[in-house]
């Protein structure tokens, strides 16, 4: 009889171990068990700090060289801004609200700005951006968005960003790296898996199903960065940018993110729509949307700069005129 008992204690202990290997995955996060985000494109601070270390990647802070030096940035990064890659008053003159304004540029441009970066495609690239709560717009996640659309495999922003690396123990300097240039060669700009241009998105706009990430004062009509009309995007659903944020600046749980998502109508299966008022902070969410398994998720880089301008963009009967 004692040893029946203990056969069955064995056997339930064997089982309980059992079950909590195939739950974990050998070892691997799970995200419903972790008030951590998890996801492709997203490192902690300390897996980047181990990396960087190790110079297995490079650290590109997004904000640009004239923040860096002013606030300072992490030890060994390169500074750039996302309008180096975009059609923006710094490589073509385009300018907020004009056709194809904040929209990667073509795949021969991007080639050469990002091989004068000396950003290689076989490079694992670290982005870097302030905090959401030391004024991070999401500088990092739009770049990445890009970078993404141009082929380059390895790409990851910092969970909480700077100021996650510095709580890390990273050294910071107020002398940007600068890398050697590289022959970067880019075949194509993906512009149809996760981005969605201003014609795409009047044609079909019934068939999208459209976040408007900005802050809510954006939403309801105040122009706090040059628009040419308040208001949004008819039938756009406000989920600002900050809410995907806990309270020490890192981004929520995977659980929890998708619980807020939902709750706001957003089904894995829609056609998501994210905007924001230049691509910028729209980019970052749906970054975040597709790590989370939402299937078709689309950033809209042109904006509310170019949706609201509707006498040019002829986007009057899909613009919510407020303000």
């Amino acid at each position: 009889m004692v040893k029946s008992t203990k056969l069955r204690k064995f056997a339930v202990g064997a089982l309980i171990a059992v079950t909590t290997v195939c739950f974990l995955g050998l070892g691997q996060p799970v995200n419903a068990a972790t008030s951590t985000f998890t996801g492709k494109y997203v490192y902690s601070a300390a897996q980047a700090k181990k990396l960087v270390n190790a110079k297995k990647a490079v650290l590109v802070d997004t904000r640009g060289a004239d923040v860096a030096k002013k606030s300072g940035t992490i030890k060994g990064a390169e500074c750039m801004v996302w309008q180096q890659i975009s059609h923006s008053p710094l490589t073509d003159g385009t300018k907020p609200g004009e056709a194809n304004f904040a929209r990667s540029l073509s795949a021969k441009k991007m080639a050469k700005a990002l091989g004068k970066l000396g950003l290689g495609k076989s490079q694992n690239i670290i982005l870097i951006s302030s905090g959401y709560k030391t004024g991070g717009w999401g500088d990092d996640g739009r770049v990445a968005w890009q970078l993404i659309q141009c082929g380059y495999k390895n790409v990851h922003v910092v969970n909480g960003g700077i100021p996650a690396l510095k709580k890390a123990g990273m050294k910071t300097t107020k002398t940007p790296a600068t890398f050697k240039a590289k022959n970067v060669t880019i075949s194509k700009v993906n512009t149809t898996s996760h981005d969605i241009t201003t014609a795409r998105l009047k044609k079909n706009f019934s068939k999208y199903t459209i976040i408007d990430s900005r802050t809510a004062t954006e939403y309801n009509g105040a122009k706090l960065y040059g628009e040419t009309n308040g208001g949004h995007l008819k039938g756009a659903i406000n989920i600002p940018f900050a809410n995907m944020f806990k309270s020490n600046g890192q981004l929520k749980s995977n659980a929890a993110l998708k619980k807020m998502f939902k709750a706001k109508g957003i089904g894995t299966n829609d056609y998501v729509v994210t905007y924001c008022t230049g691509g910028i902070r729209s980019a970052y969410m749906q970054l975040v949307l597709q790590q989370l398994g939402y299937k078709h998720t689309y950033n809209y880089a042109e904006s509310a700069y170019r949706w609201s301008n509707t006498a040019s963009a002829g986007t009057a009967d899909y613009w919510v005129q407020l303000g």
